[in-house]
């Protein structure tokens, strides 16, 4: 599964994991972000500037175990990493197209009636007889 989840080019990560080495993997991917912070000081003898900079990680392994549901995080090839809300095909505009789809190519399909039409036999051409 490593493997796979590697090789891929988007991988959308929907929480409900607990396996913290896949978390901790999953936090370094998504990264950091960094800022700075600028403090202005006056007084009589008159003012002075501060710049702080500073990195933190975006989500941290206890973030991404309880992400909320309805959140998921996307990691696409060549782009940062983005937080998104889900959309269940079951509550969008597509519902009934979805269903129609469901129907027609859910592998539970019954055969018809009929049954399927059995192969003719094939001769095998290397049997000499």
């Amino acid at each position: 599964m490593r493997k796979i989840w590697s090789a891929a080019n988007v991988k959308v990560y929907g929480g409900g994991v607990a396996e913290e080495g896949f978390l901790r993997a999953l936090s370094g991917l998504i990264g950091g972000y960094r800022y700075t912070n600028v403090s202005i000081s006056s007084g009589k003898s008159g003012s002075s500037r501060s710049r702080q900079e500073g990195k933190e990680r975006i989500f941290d392994v206890s973030n991404l175990a309880e992400l909320d549901r309805g959140r998921a995080v996307v990691l696409a090839s060549g782009a940062p990493a983005t937080l998104v809300r889900t959309m269940p095909w079951y509550t969008g505009r597509h519902k009934e197209a979805v269903e129609v789809s469901i129907k027609k190519y859910s592998p539970r399909r019954e055969e018809p009636e009929t049954g399927p039409v059995p192969s003719p036999p094939v001769a095998n051409p290397w049997v000499t007889g």
